[in-house]
Formats: structure tokens, sequence, C-alpha cells
């Protein structure tokens, strides 16, 4: 089931010591975004769709 808007949240963090940015969304607009520029790990998906990245 799709998050609802009031549990829906992006975090972005940046690892110094790899010189890395790391990102977590359940955001579908952030999702999409972050899908067409970046390698992103799928943690759940609804109906072929992912819901969190």
């Amino acid at each position: 089931m799709a998050y609802a808007k009031s549990e829906q949240e992006t975090v972005l963090a940046f690892d110094y010591e790899k010189k890395v940015w790391k990102a977590y969304s359940t955001v579908p607009k952030h999702i999409r975004k972050l899908m067409s520029i970046g390698d992103m790990r799928i943690i759940e998906s609804e109906n072929d769709k992912p819901i969190c990245v």
C-alpha cells in the first residue's frame, strides 16, 4: 500500500568519508526523479512500481 501523504518523506545525507550522497524516499515524485539520476535500491514496491527507495 502506498504511503499516506502524512507519512511521506525524503532524506538526503552526504557521507564525507566516501564522498557520496545517500537518499531515502517514499515521495512518488522524488522516487521518479531519483531513479532517473542515479542507482537506487528499491526497498518496497506495489504493482511493479517502487514506493520506497
